[in-house]
Formats: C-alpha cells, structure tokens, sequence
C-alpha cells in the first residue's frame, strides 16, 4: 500500500514530539504538497445574477458596496479604505491607496463611473467613497453576514463571498477579450495570475478567440 505524504499538522506534531528525536524540520521541507488540496471553488456571476444580488439588498449601502465590487474588480479592503478625493469624474479613474500589490489607479467604463459620480455629489473629499449605512467605514469581515444573507435571498451559490464579485469582473472581462495585461493591471494582480485562476475561462473562449482573431486570407 502506498503511503501519503505527511500533513503539515502531522508535520508540526512530529517535530514537536520529542520521542521522534527531530531537533528541526529539515526533513518536512522536501515534502511537497498535493496540487489544488483544500483550494476554494472560484465563484462568479453573470450580469444578470449580479443585478439578483443587487435587488436581494435592503440595504443601500451595502447594494452600492456590491455594485462597486463588480463595475471595478477591487478587493474588499481596496473598496472600503477608498475616499470620495480618490475618484476623479474627469480623468474616470479611480485611485486604490491600499492595493494588496500596492497602490494603483483603475481605468473606469462609463457605467462605473456614473455611479460613483452619483456617490460622490456634494461630500467631503476626505469621507468613505463607499460608506456604511452609518455614515463609516466598512472594516473587516463587516461585508460577511450582509453577503451571505443576499446570496440565500437571490438564491444563488451561498459559498459565494465579495471576492465573488472580483472574479465575476475578471471573467467577464476575459469573455469580452480584454487584453489580459489590461485586466491585471487594473485590478492588480499579474498575467501569470490571471492564467491559472481563470484558465477555465480562457479555455473556453480559446476557440472563438482563434475563429474571430488568427489570420485569414480569403475573406472575413
């Protein structure tokens, strides 16, 4: 029979025994780990699931904090530390300060940035640009419960969570053929990234991007 690999709890439990005699865990460094093991199921929606998400709201501000996860790609954290100053209407772009890869600017579509222009009207530059019901921030883990109470009212994937919406943004994107570049630079990430994360995706308008794309010569 066989035998697995030791966990990493088995690992740390090892070197910690000490009738093992380990006095480190040089041994356990070799071990390589399974492929994709304990991995969550990457979710996204379609547009028409997201204006479900949308409609199962009652709460406003949470409705505009989900609107903005889908029209930008951002991450929660990026959405939430975000100010009314950092949007600018005429250039349509909106500046993330706290980017996990750093700060960085997102290109905005028109849609997205009649809605934060609709957020922004007649506020204090230094105010939430998404603020909580309250008038607040959003901290952390508050977007938690709210999400999974619209996910069960729209009846869609309750393992969804706001990340639900990043991915939504990217795969959407992906469909559309938007310049992979273009995708990870505004939602701050790396091409290599988008590639291993979205390759079903990709695999699937891998077809349609060569029938409407590769060279021809005899006519479209």
């Amino acid at each position: 029979m066989k035998r697995l690999p030791p966990t990493s709890v088995q690992a740390n439990h090892a070197v910690s025994d000490p009738t093992n005699g380990l006095t480190d865990d040089s041994a356990w460094r070799l071990v390589r780990p399974f492929q994709r093991v304990g991995r969550a199921r990457e979710v996204h929606f379609t547009a028409a699931e997201v204006m479900r998400l949308l409609d199962a709201c009652e709460d406003m501000s949470f409705r505009d904090l989900l609107t903005a996860g889908f029209l930008t790609g951002g991450r929660y954290g990026e959405l939430a530390a975000c100010q009314v100053r950092h949007f600018d209407a005429e250039g349509e772009t909106l500046y993330v300060p706290h980017g996990k890869t750093g700060a960085r600017i997102v290109i905005l579509q028109p849609e997205a940035v009649a809605f934060f222009s609709r957020l922004v009207d007649g506020r204090v530059k230094d105010a939430p640009l998404l603020p909580r019901a309250n008038g607040g921030a959003w901290g952390a883990s508050h977007q938690v419960r709210p999400m999974k109470r619209v996910l069960l009212s729209a009846k869609l994937d309750p393992s969804g969570t706001f990340y639900a919406l990043r991915h939504s943004y990217i795969s959407r994107a992906i469909e559309v053929v938007v310049p992979l570049n273009v995708v990870a630079e505004n939602c701050g990430t790396s091409v290599r990234m988008i590639e291993k994360t979205y390759a079903k995706v990709l695999a699937a308008k891998q077809r349609e991007f060569i029938a409407n794309g590769a060279p021809r010569l005899f006519g479209p």
